[in-house]
């Protein structure tokens, strides 16, 4: 959704790259809305989705967007690629479960 380019390298901790993986403006969902924008204000005519109402958010029953969305799932699992690449590149072993849950356990003490 953000568009990075394959071969762009994230810097630093993982909330670092989470964050600017979640700060970053997706330049290809941008200039969908603005060329809509621009061209609704000069009544040229485009292609656009009809919006479903079931899909609109309702802050007094929940949404059922968030409560069926992988949304979460998906950044976890791209994030979890871009790392895995990372670590190839720079000639590094996949971690073992073992570092998996020393990780969980250095996040988990205050």
């Amino acid at each position: 959704m953000q568009t990075f380019p394959e071969d762009f390298v994230f810097k630093g901790s993982s909330e670092e790259i989470r964050r600017q993986i979640g700060m970053a403006v997706p330049t290809k969902g941008a200039k969908q809305i603005f060329e809509a924008v621009l061209k609704t204000f000069a009544k040229v005519p485009y292609d656009f989705v009809e919006p479903d109402p079931s899909l609109v958010f309702r802050p007094d029953i929940g949404s059922k967007m968030q409560k069926g969305s992988d949304m979460g799932l998906v950044k976890t699992r791209r994030l979890a690629a871009m790392r895995k690449q990372q670590r190839a590149k720079a000639g590094m072993k996949p971690p073992t479960p073992k570092d998996k849950l020393k990780r969980e356990n250095r996040r988990r003490k205050p």
